[in-house]
């Protein structure tokens, strides 16, 4: 997967953003603080094994989080299509 915050820099984001907001396909919606993405080190993944996401592992896209405390699945979002700066 690829590191939100370093995406996030990638694309010049303001230094003034205090947090995210992930939009799927479906048009759900999950807001974060960049203190929570910096905390659980989460990840935008498109892989698994070598493998492209498919639609059933929530592809092509999926955010998720490899830390204990953001574990649980009401923090990851599958099908991922934008990520929103504020």
């Amino acid at each position: 997967g690829l590191s939100v915050l370093n995406l996030l820099e990638s694309a010049n984001a303001s230094s003034r953003a205090s947090k995210i907001t992930i939009v799927a396909i479906d048009g759900y919606t999950k807001n974060y603080t960049l203190t929570e993405v910096e905390e659980s080190n989460m990840l935008v993944g498109y892989a698994e094994n070598g493998n492209h996401l498919g639609q059933s592992q929530g592809g092509p896209y999926r955010l998720f989080t490899p830390e204990d405390k953001y574990k649980w699945a009401q923090f990851w979002v599958k099908f991922v299509k934008e990520i929103i700066v504020y």
